[in-house]
């Protein structure tokens, strides 16, 4: 008499989830975990600096590119002992002044432009001085495009043909 051995059956058992997070997935919560703590330092620490989310004025631009202007090309800072002179030139480069004025460099250069290519193209500013910013893009946008008729690639310069007309 042979018996048979019979292999008892192996269940299966769903597989346990691995002890750690996959690599992207905490990553992703790293980068999610510090951006949150930049942002709550950043309200903490400057509460002006907040995300803005209203467009400009064009009268607002005016000022805050020529305050930022000023200051790249210096100002004259009096002297502490009140002698007879006049005070010392201090400047400041680009990106320092926009941390002064309180506007990031790359927006202020953007207005800049536009503020030139708006005095180029003929832009009223006066009457729009309470305007948006979107109404002196729209008009540059027009403009540029009456000039190039549909050809593309064509590079305007926002100069003037006279260096005396320049803004800024």
């Amino acid at each position: 008499m042979t018996q048979e051995v019979t292999k008892p059956k192996k269940t299966r058992y769903p597989k346990p989830p691995p002890s750690k997070p996959t690599q992207p997935e905490t990553t992703n919560k790293r980068v999610r975990k510090a951006k949150q703590k930049i942002e709550q330092s950043l309200e903490q620490d400057d509460p002006k600096r907040t995300k803005r989310t209203k467009e400009r004025t064009i009268a607002d631009i005016i000022e805050k590119v020529s305050s930022w202007r000023k200051l790249y090309n210096g100002v004259l800072v009096p002297s502490k002992e009140g002698s007879e002179e006049k005070g010392q030139l201090e400047r400041w480069s680009l990106e320092e002044a926009a941390n002064k004025v309180g506007v990031s460099k790359k927006s202020l250069d953007d207005y800049l432009l536009q503020l030139r290519f708006g005095k180029k193209f003929g832009f009223d500013f006066d009457s729009n001085k309470d305007s948006k910013v979107g109404i002196l893009r729209l008009f540059v946008k027009q403009e540029k495009d009456k000039i190039k008729g549909g050809q593309r690639g064509i590079k305007i310069s926002s100069k003037s043909e006279n260096e005396d007309d320049n803004i800024l």
